[in-house]
């Protein structure tokens, strides 16, 4: 689980334990100056940032990045496909990816899924399951408006 960031001050966490290794990711800058911040460890392991600084998941391996990058992929086309408010969308395709896969708002996030957790996903939005539960959800507020 990576450090919270300093409750007081707001303040990114100065290095994130590895997981993997032991050893501490430290804050790294790349070279090209569009890229932002990076949490990198000496075995590999990275996260990337918010343009606050604060880790967007938890370290990644490469698997484990590319399975999170494959998920993104596919459920990225659920919300950013839509017109209108993208993240009243994005909330609803995150809300229905919950529900498919029985997870807290808390845990439901593609930046702290597990290999297993990717692969979970994936199938879901393979099958469409998560498509459908959008759907249900979007018929269900039209007959029951707030």
């Amino acid at each position: 689980m990576p450090r919270r960031p300093d409750r007081a001050t707001g303040r990114p966490p100065p290095f994130l334990p590895c997981e993997y290794c032991g050893g501490r990711a430290m804050p790294f800058k790349p070279a090209n100056p569009n890229h932002r911040v990076l949490y990198r460890c000496r075995c590999g392991a990275s996260v990337g940032t918010h343009p606050n600084g604060h880790p967007l998941g938890t370290l990644a391996d490469e698997p484990l990045r590319e399975a999170r990058k494959e998920v993104h992929r596919r459920f990225d086309k659920l919300w950013t496909m839509r017109g209108g408010d993208y993240q009243s969308a994005r909330r609803q395709a995150y809300r229905a990816l919950r529900m498919a896969m029985s997870l807290s708002e808390a845990r439901c996030h593609i930046g702290q899924f597990t290999v297993a957790q990717c692969e979970q996903a994936v199938a879901l939005l393979e099958t469409g399951v998560v498509q459908a539960l959008m759907k249900a959800e979007r018929r269900r507020r039209q007959r029951h408006p707030h």
